[in-house]
Order: structure tokens, then C-alpha cells, then sequence
């Protein structure tokens, strides 16, 4: 598969990742490791948590498998061992859920977040057709005000039994806990989506909602 990059040692795999990187530009990080935007203009997140590695199977979705508009999957895998160290893929910018390095107020359209989630819904139906389970999408959606994309989707998982009911549901409550946490701290943060927005747009009287900059 030409996703993927086998390397001999981690050392090996990890002076890679720093020649193409500039290091200057940590753009994420959380308890699986660094994301840095990459020379080329992509993004490559070093896993350096050795407990959250991922062991590789043909489950495992990469951009070979799957080219779906609201989901970034890697476009490389980094392997030492059949273990994954870190993967490279596309820079998703401007995002206004989750980016530390926002500096000024911003607005999110609740009409369009609708709009956005009804799209993110299609190519949802397609990876519950392959019985596609999304697996901790609660942490790894983004907006830009536009569109919704899904990240790090490594452990996206393969279950006979997933229905795109499930992963709906999985989807209206990543985007319900980021509404709660971005714009009203208040009541019930695992209430209904539409009960949620409804109750923004009466508290606000506008679908737009003021957001600021996430605190570093």
C-alpha cells in the first residue's frame, strides 16, 4: 500500500518526521502526542505516548481506501514494528472549535453548522455501510464556519453490529458538548442537538453565537 512508510527503528522514523518538519510550528498536542504543520504544507502528528500506539490492520482507513469530503484520513502511515508512530494529512485551517492559536472573536452560524452536519451525515452513511464505527469523534471534529471535518481517525473500527443510527448519535453529541463549551456553559450539556441550538438562538436571538479565542 503506498500509504504506507515502514521504517527500521523508531529513531529512524522520528528523525523523518523532524526533516520534514519545521518545529517551529507545533500546531497541536494532546495525550497521544505533537501535531506539527509539515514542510509541504500538510500536517504530521508524531505519537510519542507509547500507551495510546496503534497496532496496523487493513481496517485501518487511509486516504487509499476512502476520499470523503468531511473526513481526514492519514495520506501516510509512519510503522516501526506494525506499530503506528505517526501519520501525515491534510491541514484543515481556521478552525473554530478547537484551535489554541485564535486570537480574536468569532462567530459560528448555527443555520450553517445544521447544514454542515446534514453533509458530514452522507459520508457518515457510507462508512456505516462498510460497518464503520466513529470512534472519539467527540474530541476530533472541527469547523471552519463552513464545513465539519472528523480527525485522527485511526481507531475507527470495523462492528458488525454499528448502525447509522449510532453513529449519528456519536455525531450530535461531539457537536452538543462543542456548542456547550464554546457558547453556554449552562443546564444539560448532553441534551438534545436541536434542544441545544434551539435554546442558543432564543438565549442569543440570532443563530450567530459569539465565541472567543480558547484559553491556552
Amino acid at each position: 500500500m503506498n500509504n504506507l512508510k515502514v521504517f527500521a527503528s523508531v529513531e529512524e522514523l522520528r528523525k523523518n518526521i523532524k526533516l520534514n518538519c519545521n518545529e517551529g510550528k507545533k500546531i497541536g498536542f494532546g495525550v497521544e502526542g505533537i501535531t506539527y504543520l509539515s514542510n509541504d504544507g500538510m500536517v504530521i502528528k508524531e505519537i510519542q505516548n507509547l500507551a495510546h500506539l496503534t497496532k496496523y490492520n487493513e481496517d485501518i482507513i487511509t486516504t487509499s481506501k476512502y476520499n470523503l469530503d468531511t473526513f481526514i484520513f492519514p495520506e501516510e502511515l509512519y510503522i516501526y514494528d506494525n506499530l503506528i508512530y505517526g501519520y501525515k494529512a491534510k491541514h484543515f485551517e481556521n478552525d473554530l472549535f478547537c484551535d489554541l492559536n485564535r486570537e480574536e472573536d468569532a462567530y459560528i452560524d448555527l443555520e450553517k453548522l445544521l447544514e454542515a452536519k446534514e453533509k458530514m451525515i452522507e459520508d457518515i452513511k457510507v462508512l456505516t455501510k462498510d460497518n464503520y464505527k466513529l470512534n472519539d469523534l467527540f474530541s476530533n471534529i472541527l469547523f471552519d464556519g463552513e464545513k465539519l471535518v472528523g480527525i485522527d481517525t485511526l481507531h475507527y473500527s470495523k462492528n458488525k453490529n454499528i448502525t447509522l443510527d449510532d453513529n449519528i448519535r456519536d455525531l450530535n453529541q461531539a457537536l452538543n458538548f462543542r456548542l456547550y463549551k464554546l457558547a453556554s456553559k449552562t443546564g444539560d450539556w448532553d441534551m438534545s442537538l436541536d434542544n441545544k441550538i434551539n435554546k442558543l438562538i432564543e438565549e442569543n436571538g440570532t443563530s450567530k453565537i459569539l465565541i472567543k479565542p480558547l484559553v491556552k
